[in-house]
């Protein structure tokens, strides 16, 4: 495998520049025979910016792929922009930016908040891919998800808002707003509604102006083009998302209380899905990353030390930031999961109900990489002993992204 690489030199001293030469002779041995490390780009990076880019095979630092759910941080991060420049209330009634939104204090509905949406707490979006952690509403939320789904969506004729409307009215409440955590991806569709009233733009538009020019993401686009799918369709590079790596790292693209809310993550045990369960606690697009470590409690104390956000993606992307250490990870993966790797490590090819195949075989490579990774970015005078827990082997793919879909266009799409 052909690979490209750069030790951006002016910004690391010669003993970090040795440990990435570490990391690169991994990645290039591991690379011979090994799908999980081919076709793939790496980029790691400070508040300043890349450090170290790496690529291999058809994959460069400025190849655009489809995030899938990758691109949940990145929309509630342009959501939070756009909130933040309307001066909009994160906890007020959703009815004070939509006018057909309920005000029944009867129905549930008529108490979602902006911030429960972001959340994925408001109740009444779910992809219907987890359930509560002892398994007992899956199916009540699998069959929820049928009346409002990513697919009737995508097919919906009519703007966002439009649609988004239309969901609303297939979609009573399941459960009241904070009482538990429901993955949806349609979730950040809402919040665009509502911005849409409030600052009297198209999303698309509002996407542009509040976070990918500013974020100097000029060439990434979220798909469909007028009425995107925020949190999926983003479409992006190893580059592009360095940007926005390097920007979360710094806390200086939203004002900065807003940057705290969106990690704050929730606590609260009761609340958890098995989602929770596999990849940590959620604030507003990202995870409190703790993988496969949150069946039993909220928080272990080796994820609270690790301290890192994240938000992989079902095509492999994945990427987080270490608040403990100051660095960002950026991994993009080209897989073609096939009979050939044994469908990315699953076993089986995946039926209608399954999906994310790529992940299981991404999750590896990124817990595998810890090392390396980990001796190459963290500072010579860090008070974190190099004896910190490593993680443990990576877990199965069900516990990790039980994402499953009802037809192959959402499998597409999330």
């Amino acid at each position: 495998m052909f690979a490209r690489h750069g030790f951006l030199a002016s910004l690391l001293p010669l003993v970090a520049l040795a440990r990435f030469e570490r990391l690169e002779r991994h990645l290039n041995v591991s690379s011979y025979g090994n799908y999980m490390y081919q076709n793939i780009a790496l980029t790691l990076g400070t508040p300043e910016g890349d450090v170290f880019q790496y690529a291999n095979g058809k994959m460069t630092v400025q190849k655009k792929l489809v995030l899938g759910s990758g691109s949940k941080w990145p929309a509630a991060t342009a959501l939070l922009a756009m909130i933040a420049h309307a001066e909009a209330d994160l906890d007020a009634p959703m009815s004070k930016h939509l006018s057909w939104w309920t005000t029944d204090p009867k129905d549930p509905r008529s108490k979602a908040t902006l911030r429960h949406f972001l959340t994925m707490t408001s109740g009444m979006v779910t992809d219907g891919t987890d359930s509560k952690t002892d398994f007992s509403d899956g199916e009540l939320r699998q069959n929820y998800s049928k009346t409002a789904s990513i697919v009737g969506f995508a097919t919906c004729f009519g703007t966002n808002t439009q649609c988004v409307r239309k969901l609303y009215e297939a979609s009573p409440a399941l459960y009241a707003p904070g009482e538990y955590f429901m993955y949806g991806t349609l979730t950040f569709n809402y919040v665009a509604a509502a911005m849409e009233a409030v600052l009297h733009r198209p999303i698309d538009l509002l996407l542009q102006e509040h976070f990918l020019q500013p974020m100097g993401m000029k060439t990434a686009f979220w798909l469909p083009p007028i009425k995107p799918l925020l949190g999926a369709g983003l479409t992006a590079s190893a580059e592009d998302m360095g940007k926005f790596l390097q920007r979360m790292l710094r806390k200086d693209f939203l004002p900065r209380w807003l940057h705290d809310e969106q990690e704050n993550i929730t606590l609260r045990f009761e609340q958890y899905s098995t989602q929770n369960a596999g990849f940590g606690p959620y604030g507003m697009g990202l995870w409190g990353e703790c993988i496969d470590g949150c069946w039993t409690q909220a928080w272990p104390q080796e994820c609270q030390a690790a301290k890192r956000f994240s938000h992989p993606g079902c095509y492999g992307y994945w990427n987080y930031i270490s608040r403990r250490d100051g660095y960002y990870f950026n991994f993009f993966p080209s897989y073609t999961c096939d009979k050939s790797n044994g469908w990315c490590g699953t076993g089986q090819k995946p039926q209608a109900l399954e999906s994310c195949p790529a992940l299981n075989a991404a999750t590896q490579v990124r817990l595998l990489l810890d090392t390396f990774v980990e001796d190459a970015m963290r500072s010579p005078s860090s008070a974190i002993s190099a004896a910190a827990p490593r993680p443990r082997p990576p877990p199965p793919l069900a516990a990790l992204d039980s994402r499953g879909a009802g037809s192959p266009l959402e499998q597409l799409l999330v």
